[in-house]
């Protein structure tokens, strides 16, 4: 089944909290509201803004262009204040670089013992990262997580990133710590098994997929200790896969991948009438879903075995083509980095495959071609300070049923 109904035997409601990914609070109580269900549509043509292109006969001609950054700074390193657009950041050699879309005002940002073993990702004010998993920087220096160096599913609190969560890749349970302090540490679980979670913008709420204790595999929304859990989207056919679970900057929609045997949808779920849509169906494997203030989002499709593509989504021209057309990247294994300076996208791109080394560059807003920033760089990121955090619409609590 397609369209409203891509998951299988989907079922909405409401859920939600009483308290803020910072320690707020709001008291509210939740009270009865009736079962909402959709009923299926036709899903939205994905017949080739979809897939993976094979590569233009006239890209041969394509000489690699001169990178915006040809040296590295040599200045003394310092996280400093983020750029009023932002800025892209990267690790190479020994080192996290900033610099802006434009590649101007590049600058060293830390010295790095080691290159971390997972993804760099910034804090929401863009004044702490994360160095893979396991390794926490601000401005008073490095510490531990708390997580190890393997788990992926290492998120920000929301709206300052004063703690982090994911789920034990043990036995699923959802952990909460303090980002200054690995010690502090809570069981905020709220299902048997979360395979991942997400805070809210305003960081009264988190999202999360994974099964709850009569069994049920879905997306569940609770309170940021994991309170008041209610669900918002269920599978019936639980040999599937939901991931990628992400916020637009307002708070209003969430939007995950949902893998299904032969096909990959992405969704959009609206609060607060939880209407579910498809975004697009894809023959091709989805992943590394990055949403910007203004509801487009970006994923990579296609295979890390081969070559994969970055397709853009925006609420005004629905499903693109792969972007990077006429340019270098259109023959170019590539992913989203994320977004930046006024609705540009940060894009790696690698001759094949996933992992390692890259190039890093921007696809501007408009009609203007993708620039090179950097060569041969590992690690990026966006670093900008969140959209200032809304509560879920209307108050979710208000929402949900008993």
């Amino acid at each position: 089944m397609r369209g409203r109904a891509a998951l299988v035997g989907l079922l909405l409601v409401a859920g939600c909290s009483g308290a803020d990914g910072d320690g707020r609070g709001d008291g509210t109580d939740t009270v009865d509201r009736p079962t909402v269900t959709v009923a299926p549509t036709s899903p939205p043509s994905v017949t080739d803004p979809g897939t993976t292109p094979d590569p233009p006969q006239t890209t041969g001609s394509l000489a690699p262009p001169t990178p915006l950054v040809q040296s590295l700074p040599a200045a003394p390193c310092e996280l400093g204040a983020v750029p009023a657009d932002g800025e892209v950041t990267f690790v190479a050699g020994s080192k996290l670089y900033g610099v802006r879309p434009d590649g101007t005002g590049g600058r060293c940002l830390t010295e790095l013992s080691e290159v971390p073993s997972g993804a760099v990702q910034w804090g929401p004010q863009g004044d702490r990262v994360l160095l893979g998993p396991s390794t926490v920087l601000d401005a008073s220096g490095t510490r531990a997580s708390g997580f190890f160096a393997d788990n992926p599913a290492v998120r920000w609190s929301r709206p300052t990133g004063s703690a982090l969560i994911a789920p034990r890749q043990n036995d699923g349970q959802l952990i909460w710590r303090e980002s200054s302090d690995a010690a502090e540490r809570l069981d905020i679980s709220f299902l048997a098994r979360t395979d991942s979670a997400v805070y809210h913008p305003a960081g009264r709420d988190i999202l999360a997929a994974g099964v709850d204790a009569g069994g049920v595999y879905g997306v569940f929304l609770a309170g940021n200790r994991g309170e008041d859990a209610r669900p918002v989207a269920t599978v019936a056919d639980a040999t599937t896969f939901v991931h990628d679970l992400a916020f637009d900057a307002g708070g209003t929609h969430a939007y995950f991948v949902h893998d299904h045997p032969s096909e990959y949808h992405v969704h959009d779920l609206a609060f607060p009438d939880l209407a579910l849509t498809d975004l697009v169906v894809s023959p091709e494997p989805v992943g590394r879903l990055v949403v910007d203030g203004v509801a487009s989002i970006a994923w990579r499709q296609g295979d890390c075995a081969g070559r994969t593509s970055t397709v853009v989504w925006s609420p005004d021209s629905g499903p693109s083509r792969p972007v990077g057309a006429g340019s270098l990247l259109e023959i170019m294994s590539t992913e989203p980095v994320g977004w930046v300076g006024g609705g540009s996208l940060a894009v790696m791109a690698r001759a094949r495959g996933c992992d390692g080394p890259g190039d890093l560059w921007i696809v501007p807003a408009g009609s203007d071609p993708p620039v090179l920033v950097v060569s041969a760089i590992e690690q990026a990121a966006v670093r900008a300070v969140s959209a200032t955090p809304v509560d879920l619409p209307g108050g979710i609590n208000n929402q949900a049923p008993g």
